[in-house]
């Protein structure tokens, strides 16, 4: 049975009866499932929900974190210790879904849950490299004085056209855009802080404004 927490969590839940059925437990084993080793899990699920291994472990993990399971395994161990429990059936039964459970550990555990998957021989895991190439484009408009275009390039007057795709502006147009945060790999400005690791392309366009 699954049930949910409100906080979106699902919840695993299993259900133990005493040999003689006076006794009856149902409790959570999710926080159980939320810590279980590959080897724990393999090992429950080979067991198959019929067998006693498996109730056992259910059991005794519940106990850990659920004071009916406590109670109930304290109560068929006293009854074995005094020779109630007949000898031609199991001490207890104790049960959960396993499928729900081992959905609930690749929610929750992907990487062991994979990892179990692949030591029972139902997955295998395959490799290979991925290149991924971001491209962002973003308008950057820089405002420059002509007395410092003058002065910064040497020319002695100011020709619009000739500033179209000149290293020049399209540094300004950089510098610029390092203000803005986004940081430039090819001309290694430091970026401010929370500044993305993108390349600025610097497409310029003067206006005469």
């Amino acid at each position: 049975m699954k049930e949910n927490t409100g906080d979106g969590l699902n919840v695993v839940m299993a259900t133990a009866v005493a040999f003689d059925g006076m006794l009856e437990a149902t409790f959570r084993v999710d926080p159980w499932l939320l810590h279980a080793s590959v080897e724990d899990l393999v090992q429950l699920i080979a067991c198959g929900d019929d067998g006693e291994e498996y109730a056992n472990a259910l059991l005794a993990n519940g106990a850990k974190y659920d004071a009916g399971a406590k109670a109930l395994l304290t109560y068929v161990d006293r009854a074995q210790k005094r020779s109630l429990v007949p000898e031609d059936i199991a001490a207890f039964t104790c049960k959960m879904d396993i499928d729900e459970a081992m959905q609930f550990v690749k929610v929750n555990q992907p990487n062991i849950y994979w990892a179990v998957m692949m030591a029972l021989g139902r997955a295998f895991q395959v490799q290979g490299k991925v290149v991924e190439t971001i491209s962002i484009e973003k308008s950057i408009s820089a405002h420059v004085m002509v007395d410092e275009y003058l002065q910064e390039t040497g020319q002695s007057s100011f020709d619009l056209e000739r500033l179209v795709g000149s290293d020049w502006i399209e540094e300004k147009v950089r510098e610029e855009a390092y203000a803005k945060t986004i940081f430039d790999n090819d001309h290694g400005w430091v970026p401010n802080e929370g500044a993305t690791n993108v390349n600025v392309i610097a497409k310029v366009v003067i206006k005469a404004d």
